[in-house]
């Protein structure tokens, strides 16, 4: 698998994965197909894309592949569940090409559910198998996508990466430790949490800790953000596994949460803090497990959490900093903010849906 600049190849590219920043020209977008003389152009538009130690508000981030063992994707609309659609995609794109050395990368703007997106994987390719899809965030809340010369809005896009060649790994962190005392819910509908098992609303997790911090943030929504990015609630899967984080993005009238995550009603949940040191703690450690899986590490995809971001707020960048440090400043590092976004990384990250919100996911591609 080679991975090179459009100057570097002089032929044809088979896949450029391609990450827009929200404001860059959108009648620029459609040539990239074109101009890279590329057989597939995948990406998404986020508000703003990560490149090298910069997090940039405009431009484009590229990684070209040239492969027999990589092509690219569209979920098609045909009235079937979108699970279903999205196999039929994922089984076309890797005809011939499956091998057990690869991935599938796919940015969804809202057109799949991301149980939906880790079932369909599985199934095509086998539980192991390791994938990242990616709901961009925008703060225009457009949630595009990018495939060959569309800017697509409602359907999954993406790429199979394989090949016998082929070198991948793929590892996801979030940095953050439990405090307090456990909780259980008790009324859960979806994604809204109405109460505990003890009888209180379910917002009462905070006001027990916070109840003088929280009262004069509730009128200001970007500094209740924050606060939930940093003290976002944890469920424990089991003794061996991380937490899973699922952060709330409202309170509503009655006291109940709305959050973004997995929610269970059968496990204990925490209140989990993190700071900057400990996020990039994390990051450190996330790549010094990966990284000896790899002889050579060719360039490095990244998805951040704009909670992880909001996090790091005022030094977001030294995240990337911290990326680049550990690989060496000839690794390409590119990448996109996500809303949120879903990852299976095999023993890296063993979370039952593996949603992974206030993260980070990395992934390295090289030579094995």
């Amino acid at each position: 698998m080679v991975m090179k600049t459009k100057s570097q190849i002089g032929g044809k590219v088979d896949v450029c994965l391609v990450f827009a920043a929200e404001s860059f020209p959108s009648h620029m977008i459609a040539d990239l197909k074109m101009v890279l003389n590329a057989q597939h152009v995948v990406g998404g538009i986020s508000s703003e894309i990560l490149c090298n130690k910069e997090i940039c508000r405009n431009g484009l981030a590229i990684v070209c592949f040239v492969s027999e063992g990589v092509s690219g994707f569209r979920m098609n609309q045909t009235g079937e569940r979108p699970r279903i659609e999205l196999e039929k995609a994922l089984r076309a794109a890797s005809y011939k090409k499956f091998s057990r050395q690869g991935m599938v990368f796919g940015v969804m703007p809202h057109a799949c559910e991301e149980d939906d997106f880790i079932t369909a994987v599985s199934t095509i390719f086998g539980a192991s198998f390791s994938c990242a899809g990616v709901y961009p965030y925008n703060r225009l809340k457009s949630f595009n996508a990018l495939y060959n010369d569309e800017t697509v809005t409602d359907s999954v896009v993406g790429s199979f990466i394989g090949g016998q060649e082929a070198g991948i790994v793929v590892g996801s962190t979030h940095g953050f430790k439990p405090i307090g005392i456990p909780f259980k819910f008790k009324r859960v509908q979806g994604q809204r949490v109405f109460d505990l098992e003890t009888g209180e609303y379910a917002y009462h997790i905070y006001q027990y800790y916070f109840q003088d911090k929280i009262r004069h943030l509730e009128a200001n929504e970007e500094e209740m953000q924050r606060f939930f990015s940093i003290y976002p609630l944890g469920f424990k899967n089991d003794d061996l596994s991380d937490y899973a984080i699922a952060v709330p993005e409202k309170v509503l009238v009655d006291g109940s949460l709305v959050l973004r995550g997995e929610v269970h009603t059968n496990r204990f949940v925490r209140l989990m803090f993190s700071t900057p040191s400990l996020t990039l703690e994390s990051t450190k450690q996330l790549l010094l497990r990966l990284k000896p899986r790899l002889k050579k590490i060719q360039v490095a995809v990244v998805i951040e959490s704009i909670n992880r971001l909001r996090l790091l707020y005022p030094e977001a960048y030294r995240d990337l900093w911290a990326i680049q440090e550990e690989l060496g400043a000839d690794v390409p590092v590119v990448g996109m903010i996500s809303d949120y976004h879903v990852a299976t990384t095999g023993k890296e990250y063993s979370l039952p849906q593996h949603i992974v919100n206030s993260g980070l996911t990395i992934i390295l591609v090289g030579e094995q």
